[in-house]
C-alpha cells in the first residue's frame, strides 16, 4: 500500500440525496417502539442517533431487532458499538 498511487479519481455526488437536518428534528423522530403490543418500526427516519440515511435506516434495524428479541424474553446484542 504505501507504494500504490492514485492515478484517478472520481467523486459522485447527487444532488437530491444531500440534506441538512434542522435542529431539533431528533425529538420529532418516533422510537422503534410503538403503542401496540409487539409491532417495532425501523427506518432511516426512526430514532437512531444517526441521520435519516441509509446507515441510520440499517442502525434502526438493529435497535428493532434487540427490541424484538427483548419482547421475546431472550437477549441480543445486534448492534455494534461505535467505534471512534
Amino acid at each position: 500500500m504505501r507504494e500504490a498511487k492514485l492515478l484517478r479519481a472520481h467523486v459522485v455526488k447527487e444532488q437530491r440525496a444531500t440534506f441538512s437536518a434542522a435542529p431539533g428534528t431528533e425529538a420529532l423522530r418516533p422510537g422503534t417502539a410503538t403503542d401496540i403490543s409487539n409491532l417495532f418500526m425501523a427506518g432511516d427516519w426512526t430514532r437512531s442517533g444517526w441521520p435519516a440515511t441509509m446507515e441510520g435506516a440499517v442502525r434502526s434495524g438493529y435497535i428493532a431487532a434487540e427490541a424484538v428479541a427483548r419482547a421475546a424474553g431472550q437477549v441480543g446484542e445486534f448492534l455494534l458499538p461505535d467505534i471512534a
